[in-house]
């Protein structure tokens, strides 16, 4: 996953090319370490098409693609109290269903949505 900051110089090409600002699809107050299943999606860089290739309706995965497999396979040894669910790796992209069992530490009041 990368992180990307705003900067003055990404502001001013949104504003220059008129690409609309993203909102974020995130409930304002829901608390995402609750229990539950959660649907994520993680892109690549720039997304890069470097986790495999559709060819005959079919994926197939690079050496990449093999990696991001095996990682989220992991999740739950990482983070005993989580199982990962059913997921689909796309060339450029994974979306997976990630299940919180239970609360694992003190629940924290959610920051004011900004």
């Amino acid at each position: 996953m990368r992180v990307q900051y705003i900067t003055q110089q990404s502001i001013e090409h949104v504003e220059k090319c008129g690409i609309p600002e993203r909102r974020s699809p995130r409930l304002r107050g829901f608390n995402y370490s609750d229990p539950g299943e959660y649907f994520v999606t993680v892109c690549t860089a720039d997304r890069a098409c470097i986790l495999g290739a559709v060819a005959n309706g079919a994926m197939t995965l690079s050496i990449v693609g093999r990696i991001v497999e095996d990682c989220w396979l992991a999740i739950p040894e990482h983070f005993p109290h989580t199982r990962a669910g059913v997921y689909q790796i796309m060339p450029n992209h994974v979306h997976g269903i990630i299940e919180i069992t239970k609360a694992h530490r003190k629940p924290r009041p959610c920051r004011p949505y900004v």
